[in-house]
């Protein structure tokens, strides 16, 4: 393995041939077979239970016949990072859905437009506004042959609060749930601390909704990220280094019939432009985060399929309000007003983004009460002379490498400050250094592509909250109250409300991010995977109906 990775990584310093990369696509599938490149890789055929085949809907007259699934095959990504295995120990940030949403379920499941939906809750109810009681299906076996059942609710809740786990979703359980208590084999009932509607979307539909095998946590010492055990549709196979991942069908799924796939195996591209070379030369399948103008070039190919959709998230900088002179409002509002958002809209993303006013997007309910600051050189010299700062000053951003998007982003961002007077240095990192960066506070300006969450709380939660995993946004007490009440509040329109004037909030006093552009998804894959339906959340890739056609 230590060859093959310091190859790859030599390999990947610099731009590749067409040739190179499909050596490397090579490379990455051997110990399968080796892949094929004009077709799926192979793998055993594997014969589905009978009867599990989902039966035919009906056809209107006229109407195009539905394709019938088909059993086999694997499917080949090319992703910028490894993906991690275990749900509560973050490896490789969103990467890690890749592993986690397929070998795993989880209490509740978000669908395509955002919708709760069961998993391995059956149903759910919430007899009062601080109590969740929900039933679990029965005889759910995970990958290792043990069972599923509401002590290992428990187990898992146990072990994302538990210090040494180092869990994502801790500082959410503690601040939401007061205990969890194990009524019966089959049912849990969640006991909140207070009133929570995002408890649902932002935990139990999440990570820390995800359920591991006991015996597999203790038998790997607490760590599945190489070694990852769930009950999902999807099971381990292997796991190297910044090469590669792959999971295999688990034949024993609960949800019968599914998935239809052998298998997918992930490997790990962090160079867009070889991305690129192996989905023209069909090295692989499906493909993330082509920039716009690599998709543009793609979509000219007969055999890819390249689609803007709407979504989530958004794209924009974040502002360390601890570093002077971003501590000044005046400052902040200099650079709000300095910035064209619909020039960049147009140059950047080749007007397939819309540009952004508030920080919570068009995926929300009470969305369009709240407008940016608008372009205006003049406005922003007037703050930065208030804000002391007449001369201008110099100031850092630091990009993510993998982030295609992000770089042309500061380019814009650079050269219109430099028409106000603030000189702004770009700086390139690998993604773990920028991580590492953000969530100490040690930057200046970053420029960040992010998901804003199913639930507008998610987002507040994550950029916002006192104890935020990135640090720079400062809120005062007062704020920070009105988002509290707004998750509490159990009535959507006056909770849209308490919303707006959030948003209103942030976006007056530029309070740590200045959105630029609100995100679509971006896909990229072969036209023979069939039946993808693209997540309303961009990060939570489903292949688990997903087929491949010969």
């Amino acid at each position: 393995m230590g060859g093959e990775a310091t190859y790859w990584a030599k390999k990947l310093g610099r731009r590749l041939s067409r040739r190179e990369a499909v050596r490397l696509a090579l490379r990455i599938g051997a110990g399968m077979g080796g892949l094929s490149l004009l077709g799926c890789a192979a793998s055993p055929k594997i014969t589905p239970t009978p009867g599990a085949t989902p039966a035919a809907k009906p056809v209107s007259p006229g109407a195009t016949p539905t394709p019938k699934p088909v059993y086999g095959g694997t499917l080949r990504l090319a992703m910028g990072q490894i993906p991690g295995e275990d749900p509560a120990r973050n490896l490789s940030g969103s990467f890690d859905y890749i592993s986690t949403g397929h070998m795993y379920d989880s209490l509740l499941v978000l669908d395509h437009k955002l919708t709760l939906q069961p998993g391995l809750a059956v149903s759910w109810e919430t007899p009062e506004p601080t109590r969740v009681i929900f039933k679990l299906s029965k005889g759910v076996k995970f990958h290792d042959g043990s069972d599923f059942n509401a002590a290992v609710g428990k187990f898992n809740y146990d072990r994302q609060l538990d210090p040494e786990t180092k869990s994502g979703g801790r500082a959410d359980l503690e601040k939401a749930v007061q205990t969890l208590e194990v009524v019966d084999d089959s049912t849990l009932t969640y006991v909140l601390k207070n009133p929570s509607v995002a408890f649902l979307v932002n935990s139990m539909a999440d990570r820390a909704g995800a359920m591991a095998s006991p015996a597999a946590v203790k038998k790997f010492n607490n760590d599945l990220r190489r070694n990852g055990v769930g009950t999902g549709p999807f099971q381990h196979k292997e796991w190297l280094l910044d090469l590669k991942q792959e999971m295999v069908r688990f034949n024993d799924y609960w949800r019968k019939g599914l998935p239809y796939l052998d298998g997918i195996l992930t490997m790990v591209v962090p160079d867009e432009t070889t991305r690129k070379i192996m989905l023209q030369t069909d090295a692989v399948d499906f493909a993330h985060d082509m920039s716009v103008v690599s998709m543009e070039e793609l979509a000219k190919l007969p055999q890819l399929e390249v689609k803007f959709m709407p979504g989530d998230g958004i794209q924009g900088i974040l502002m360390n309000m601890e570093k002077p002179p971003l501590d000044k409002k005046a400052v902040r509002q200099a650079i709000a007003y300095a910035i064209d958002r619909k020039a960049i809209s147009e140059a950047v993303y080749r007007g397939k983004y819309q540009p952004a006013e508030g920080h919570l997007g068009p995926q929300y309910w009470f969305y369009g009460k709240v407008k940016g600051y608008p372009f205006d050189p003049a406005k922003a010299r007037e703050k930065l002379a208030e804000g002391g700062y007449p001369n201008g000053f110099e100031v850092t951003v630091i990009i993510r490498k993998d982030r295609p998007t992000l770089s042309p982003l500061s380019e814009a961002i650079q050269a219109m400050l430099s028409k106000v007077g603030v000189r702004l240095k770009i700086q390139s990192l690998e993604a773990a250094t920028y991580a590492t960066l953000q969530k100490q506070g040690d930057y200046e300006i970053a420029a960040v592509q992010t998901p804003t969450g199913a639930d507008p709380q998610a987002y507040v939660n994550w950029y916002l909250h006192p104890e935020a995993q990135y640090r720079g946004a400062k809120m005062s007490p007062e704020a920070w109250q009105l988002i509290v009440k707004a998750d509490r509040t159990y009535d959507q329109e006056e909770r849209g409300k308490l919303y707006v004037e959030v948003d209103k909030y942030l976006t007056e006093d530029v309070i740590g991010f200045l959105p630029i552009a609100y995100n679509v998804h971006r896909l990229t894959y072969n036209k023979r995977v069939k039946n993808y339906i693209p997540p309303g959340n961009e990060t939570r890739w489903n292949f688990s109906e997903v087929w491949i056609q010969a």
